[in-house]
Parts: structure tokens; C-alpha cells; sequence
């Protein structure tokens, strides 16, 4: 992808996405399984199922099943703005 990017964003958007990309990765490996984005940022940021499924493979550009930082910040930047905008911690969608 790489057209978006987290510098674009301002101090608390990269800061809100930061922090719900820290309450995901529950096993600390850095990226997102299917199992961890379905559960936390997917209900979180109020996504559809259908357009979840679409976006993960979407935006996991490698291929690799799993959404490192940058590919879920430019998911997030293009599926979920709206939650980007509102004020509030991770939880909050």
C-alpha cells in the first residue's frame, strides 16, 4: 500500500491508534492475526463483518495472514475515520 501513512495523522490519532493497536496484539508479536483483529479492533472501530474480512486481506499486503503496524494503520486510516475523529482511548468506538 504505502500511501498513507502515520505521519499524516495527528498526536492523538497516532496516539489512539498506537494504543488500540497495543490492546490487540495480546500475544506481543508486533503484528495482528486474523483471531485479534477480529476480537478487539474489529467491534471496537465498528466494522462490518463483511467489509473486516475484505479489509484484512486487503491490507495484508504480504500475504503473510497477519497485519503488522503500518498495514492496520492504513486500514484504519481508509475503513475507519470516523473512529479516528472521536475523542477517547482505545476502547471507545
Amino acid at each position: 500500500m504505502g500511501l498513507l501513512s502515520i505521519d499524516v495523522l495527528p498526536e492523538h490519532q497516532r496516539s489512539r491508534v498506537r494504543a488500540l493497536f497495543r490492546a490487540c496484539d495480546a500475544d506481543g508479536e508486533g503484528k495482528l492475526d486474523r483471531d485479534e483483529y477480529s476480537r478487539i479492533l474489529v467491534p471496537t472501530v465498528g466494522l462490518s463483518s463483511e467489509l473486516a474480512t475484505a479489509a484484512f486481506k486487503e491490507f495484508d499486503a504480504n500475504g503473510s495472514g497477519t497485519l503488522d503496524y503500518f498495514e492496520a494503520v492504513e486500514l484504519l486510516q481508509k475503513h475507519a475515520s470516523g473512529w479516528l475523529e472521536k475523542g477517547g482511548g482505545p476502547g471507545s468506538g
